[in-house]
């Protein structure tokens, strides 16, 4: 994985953390973001959370593309992924949104629309029910991340 040098930094748990992409193994290869430190490199968290079970959900890819359509925010494909944000991830997700890294699902939805996906396992602020867990869907919308990602999965547009 290589910490490129050009993405926002995120300002996560008293680090000055750079941002990595790259993804899961699994047929889905949804994105893994991974916070580095700095100034040593050292990993300070997996804002990330693995949940294959979520993406074979009959309908939720096409349910996904469907509330997307007609957004193009740059050439590469905007990957969908799942943010833990909680226990020693408590803030990252305020953090990689404040630092443009992810836009959370609510803030692609227009006047108010506020929809649960056919499964009913999305509720209409993004947040993913995962047995006990929350989970909050994001899509990746730095064009540096973005363009990193689709190189990894070929996934460009």
């Amino acid at each position: 994985m290589t910490i490129k040098n050009e993405t926002r930094t995120v300002n996560f748990a008293g680090y000055e953390c750079s941002v990595a992409i790259s993804h899961y193994d699994d047929g889905f290869k949804r994105p893994h973001l991974q916070l580095y430190d700095v100034d040593d490199y050292a990993p300070v968290a997996t804002a990330t959370s693995n949940f294959p079970y979520f993406w074979e959900l009959p309908n939720l890819g096409s349910f996904i593309l469907s509330e997307m359509e007609g957004l193009d925010l740059h050439e590469y494909m905007n990957p969908w992924t799942l943010i833990k944000d909680y226990s020693e991830n408590s803030g990252v997700l305020d953090a990689l949104i404040q630092a443009d890294i992810v836009t959370p699902w609510s803030e692609f939805l227009s006047n108010n629309h506020t929809p649960t996906d056919k499964n009913g396992i999305i509720a209409g602020n993004g947040t993913v029910r995962c047995g006990n867990v929350c989970l909050h869907l994001v899509t990746v919308t730095d064009p540096i991340l973005c363009k990193d990602y689709a190189q990894q999965t070929g996934g460009a547009k």
